[in-house]
């Protein structure tokens, strides 16, 4: 059976300030999905481990509301048009009352209507979490965005038996993102140098888990780079020690990333970026996901 790989990228919380002392985040940035089958419905608690969470912190009694939503013009994602149907998307439960700081969780549910005119797609939508005072009022409107990016399969298969495992993502990165600017050539770089020089590993699940972390092409997952930016080079050595790592739950690991581009004048001025991924072993037959780290490098100029 072909691998089906779910990635989840988390280089960022979501979050947004509501007023003095209030602030409303989401444990989910981006979730990219790929070789999704027409006909098949995908709960993502139950592949993932991993259900939607919404932090609200404050003291107001509040409503919270959770949906899918069309991206606004400037959320758009080059090679990608909107979902054809917000019908596609379930959010279970998606409307919360509560008095005061809470976490609440949530299912998402993605349905891909039988249809072969779908193959080889690019879809993508927002769930908006949002925060409105009891009756409306104060913070109507206001919330954070999740973007969901799918990607239909190019043919269709067979997945009578696909959903018979589950992934695991009970682990996050601490940071989710390095920028580095003026690096220069020929020299080895730390590519955490201003975060304490280590990417750390948490493992905040319930389960001790293997791990392993590697160099990813974006290209191999249909990704763009950001707007300005080019993927870094393949001539780049980078080193990750350690590579892979055995977490017990409820503890963490840190990692040290280093890179070093050729001292070459095609590599002068430019602005790249890389992509790493941090993935669990032993996950459920036909899925693959991780948790994708970012590092924004901009080279001196010469």
């Amino acid at each position: 059976m072909k691998q089906i790989p779910l990635f989840i990228s988390l280089f960022s919380l979501n979050f947004s300030l509501l007023q003095a002392g209030e602030r409303l985040s989401s444990n989910m940035g981006e979730l990219l999905l790929r070789h999704l089958q027409p006909g098949t419905t995908y709960n993502l608690t139950t592949l993932l481990q991993f259900p939607l969470e919404v932090m609200y912190e404050g003291s107001s009694e509040v409503v919270l509301k959770l949906d899918p939503v069309f991206p606004e013009e400037n959320e758009r994602k080059e090679g990608f048009e909107n979902i054809p149907n917000l019908e596609w998307i379930h959010v279970n439960p998606n409307i919360f009352e509560t008095k005061g700081s809470t976490v609440i969780h949530s299912n998402v549910t993605i349905a891909i209507p039988n249809e072969t005119a779908l193959l080889g797609k690019k879809f993508i939508v927002y769930l908006w979490s949002r925060v409105t005072k009891k009756g409306g009022g104060f913070g109507m409107g206001i919330g954070t965005k999740s973007r969901l990016l799918l990607t239909i399969a190019e043919k269709k298969n067979d997945t009578e038996n696909f959903m018979q495992g589950s992934s695991y993502m009970g682990f996050k990165l601490d940071p989710g993102i390095a920028t580095l600017k003026k690096a220069p050539l020929g020299k080895k770089i730390k590519a955490l140098k201003n975060s304490k020089g280590s990417l750390k590993i948490i493992n905040f699940g319930s389960e001790n888990r293997d791990f392993k972390m590697e160099v990813i092409d974006g290209n191999s997952l249909g990704m763009e780079p950001p707007q300005g930016m080019e993927w870094g080079p393949k001539e780049t050595e980078i080193s990750i020690k350690p590579s892979k790592a055995k977490i017990k739950a409820g503890k963490s690991k840190k990692v040290k990333i280093n890179l070093k581009l050729p001292e070459d004048e095609q590599f002068y001025g430019k602005k790249y970026q890389y992509l790493l991924r941090v993935s669990p072993n032993d996950v459920g037959e036909g899925i693959s996901s991780g948790i994708l780290f970012r590092i924004n490098l901009e080279t001196v100029s010469k």
